[in-house]
């Protein structure tokens, strides 16, 4: 079984997935530690960051809410408003007076309030004396049906307040109104800790959601404004709800700090304001790795483009660099074909350049050496196969020629009529046929049928002979007078020496997927017993039989059919000798070349 030849890859093909590899692995390392230096140092400038925003998010809340502080400490400032309120008896309509005195400390209209331009954080401030009257400041000018709806509400928060609170309270409560209106009710107080009156501020929601709106470039944020008992007046989320909100919101910490909030891990920031109110803002942690992750985004698209960028840049450079490569192996396969005119062309590099000169030489070679070299060789061979076959003709005419004489001198004319009658059917044969090297074996045993009849004349009843073939092998080609040889050597060389009868058989038969040919006689044999190695050496014992006959008849067998056939054969001493011709099942080809008979 023969070995089976192994898949071998291009190397052009491994010097790109070489590099390709080397280069990836090159790009995605520093892609790596780009990834993580970005983690190492970005993520902490953006945690500090992140930090930074939940802080100055809750002091501008603050900032904005110590606003109605300022409102609380002015009106207690005033003499005039705090000596009314601290009366036991209130004259009805007595607070109308300190209107003016009121609008004056309040100052609805400072800058602190104002915020965002149409967007106030306080709309309305009203102060209620312990009778239940009361004046107000409006940062908008009404009309008096939304004078009267708002007296009529803020009338409806001080009696809520008024009934919830034990009036010893010192933070304010609040509570949600219409139209996105909140309100915050803080009581006010006299030297002694006297509740003396109740000051309502009207708040705008939509103002501390506009300072709040930054917070919804954090996704899943959150944050809410509550009062001192936890009840929130807006915010994102309700979080009095939730376990983690009450625990949180008994801590305070001065720096941002992570908790946890609905089941989910927050970094928040909680921040004391004026009358014992709150405001909590909170980013989800993960918010770091989010925004680290936008911001490598880019960095891992650049990468990308780059890898892609490079491989392109490597495949065509290699590509063009291993062009020779393809164009060499192209060549040889050509060459492998028996194309030995192909030639490569010639290379700017000095390697290829070598390569190139070398081929083109080595295929001119070995061009000179086929045109040149093996052309004379066929010629030698066909000289040589016609110089045989001349040699065996006049050798073979020569015995023909021997055996007519004797016969003439001992039998009258008559049998030497009958003699060159057979040796005339021997010339009509066209033995001497032009064009032709190999007959079939049908004609061949013609020729042997014609020299067997001529040698019957001669040694009579001491000579019988058989020839045995299936007729399908008859038509197959050998060359041509190889039997009649074998025979004629059988008769001269073993039969004539001895006194007894002899007997000569011709038996064709195929075996192996060969023709064999076998010649056998009861002859003196060849003076050893064994086997017969071709060609034969002539002995010194022997000098009359010089094997010129059979050794040709190899010679020319091997030539035009080659060294694994011949003849063979097996001799006995006194006991006869066989004679083996093997040839292939040759069914007609090309004949060597003409042959002319002088």
């Amino acid at each position: 079984m023969g070995r089976k030849c192994r898949r071998r890859e291009s190397l052009r093909n491994k010097m790109l997935l070489i590099n390709c590899c080397i280069t990836l692995a090159a790009l995605v390392l520093g892609g790596i530690v780009l990834v993580v230096s970005i983690h190492l140092i970005v993520g902490k400038y953006i945690n500090n960051d992140m930090d930074f925003f939940l802080t100055e998010t809750c002091n501008n809340v603050a900032n904005r809410m110590d606003y109605l502080e300022e409102i609380i400490y002015s009106v207690r400032e005033s003499d005039e408003i705090m000596d009314y309120l601290g009366r036991e008896d209130h004259e009805p309509g007595g607070l109308l007076a300190l209107q003016a005195d009121f609008e004056k400390r309040v100052d609805i209209n400072d800058a602190k309030n104002s915020g965002r331009p149409s967007q106030p954080l306080i709309d309305k401030v009203c102060l209620f004396d312990r009778s239940g009257d009361s004046i107000q400041a409006s940062y908008y000018a009404m009309i008096y049906s939304e004078a009267e709806k708002s007296s009529k509400d803020f009338q409806d928060i001080f009696s809520r307040f008024k009934t919830e609170g034990s009036g010893n309270e010192l933070y304010a409560r609040c509570y949600t109104g219409e139209e996105k209106r909140g309100y915050i009710a803080y009581g006010i107080f006299d030297s002694n800790m006297r509740e003396t009156g109740t000051l309502i501020f009207e708040i705008h929601l939509d103002a501390i959601e506009g300072m709040m709106e930054n917070m919804e470039n954090y996704e899943d944020s959150m944050w809410l404004l509550y009062e001192g008992r936890g009840e929130p007046v807006c915010g994102t989320r309700m979080l009095f709800e939730d376990q983690g909100w009450q625990e949180v919101r008994t801590v305070y910490e001065e720096r941002p700090y992570t908790a946890s909030l609905y089941g989910k891990s927050y970094r928040l920031c909680l921040q004391e304001l004026c009358l014992g109110m709150s405001v909590m803002a909170a980013v989800p942690s993960g918010q770091t790795a989010a925004l680290l992750n936008n911001s490598i985004k880019l960095y891992v698209m650049l990468i990308v483009l780059i890898m892609i960028a490079a491989a392109v840049l490597f495949i065509m450079v290699i590509y063009y660099l291993t062009r020779p490569l393809k164009e060499v192996t192209g060549r040889l396969m050509e060459v492998k074909e028996g194309n030995f005119e192909t030639k490569l062309p010639e290379y700017s590099s000095q390697e290829f350049h070598e390569i190139s000169h070398t081929f083109n030489e080595m295929t001119a070679y070995i061009s000179h050496l086929i045109n040149q070299v093996y052309e004379k060789q066929l010629s030698i061979k066909e000289l040589e196969v016609k110089f045989l076959q001349m040699q065996m003709n006049p050798h073979f005419m020569f015995n023909v020629l021997n055996t007519i004489a004797l016969e003439a001198k001992m039998n009258g004319d008559e049998e030497v009529y009958k003699m060159i009658s057979s040796f005339a059917q021997l010339i009509q044969a066209k033995i001497y046929r032009k064009n032709t090297e190999k007959v079939k074996i049908r004609q061949e045993l013609e020729y042997v049928e014609y020299y067997l009849y001529l040698q019957s004349y001669r040694f009579g009843e001491r000579l019988s002979y058989s020839v045995t073939a299936d007729e399908k092998l008859k038509e197959l080609y050998i060359p041509k007078l190889c039997i009649q040889l074998i025979v004629e050597n059988a008769v001269i060389h073993g039969i004539e020496p001895m006194m007894e009868n002899g007997v000569v058989s011709v038996r064709i038969y195929e075996e192996g997927g060969k023709l064999y040919i076998e010649t056998k006689d009861n002859g003196v044999g060849f003076g050893e017993d064994g086997p017969l190695i071709f060609p034969m050496e002539t002995q010194e014992e022997d000098r009359q039989h010089n094997h010129v006959g059979l050794n040709n008849v190899h010679n020319i067998i091997r030539l035009m059919y080659g060294e694994e056939y011949g003849l063979s054969g097996y001799s006995r001493r006194n006991g006869g000798t066989s004679i083996y011709i093997c040839v292939p099942l040759d069914e007609g080809g090309a004949q060597l070349g003409d042959m002319d008979h002088v």
